[in-house]
């Protein structure tokens, strides 16, 4: 079975096959051509159309398996839907087995920074350690470690200095947006 336009192969000898070389240079002719039968339309596009048509063209939108359709990246609202989503079946293992099998208030806490983010919710420190799901004390201890390592960032609250509230660092975020991407794929 040949392999798909744009991947590697991994046999020397194949890249010299002339069939191989036909058929590539097939498909450059038919590319040229769609192009040119393009090109037309494309003169009329304003600068910004133009630009995003060509990005569409340069990286596609990733294909739903399901529908064959182009998917698009969820929107902020969507992420934060799916970030809970996420939680609450996480949070139904306890139904079924001891919590201590599967406690994790780290990534607790930043999955709800994350989602709380999305949704564009503050988060304070007290309900942070409630989303932790273990001990005021150990959370506590975690957010001052993760504090120290810029993983949270805590910011006072202006209108009231004794609540502090917590967000993600960039860093973080970042991490958390690619390993969400990469599941949703």
């Amino acid at each position: 079975m040949g392999q798909r336009m744009g991947e590697n192969s991994t046999d020397a000898s194949d890249s010299a096959d002339p069939s191989r070389i036909d058929e590539l240079e097939q498909q450059i002719a038919f590319l040229r051509h769609a192009l040119d039968k393009l090109s037309p339309s494309l003169q009329g596009l304003k600068g910004s159309d133009a630009a995003g048509l060509i990005g569409y063209a340069a990286d596609p939108p990733a294909i739903d398996a399901m529908t064959g359709k182009p998917r698009r990246p969820p929107t902020s609202e969507a992420r934060g839907r799916l970030v809970r989503e996420y939680v609450r079946r996480r949070k139904m293992r306890s139904d079924l087995f001891r919590a201590e099998y599967f406690a994790d208030p780290v990534w607790d806490m930043m999955l709800d920074l994350y989602a709380a983010h999305h949704e564009t919710q503050l988060v304070s420190v007290s309900s942070l350690c409630i989303a932790s799901g273990v001990p005021a004390t150990t959370a506590l201890r975690w957010i001052k470690a993760l504090t120290a390592e810029g993983v949270v960032i805590r910011a006072r609250d202006d209108s009231d200095g004794r609540r502090v509230y917590v967000h993600l660092g960039a860093e973080t975020h970042a991490k958390l947006d690619a390993y969400f991407d990469a599941i949703e794929a």
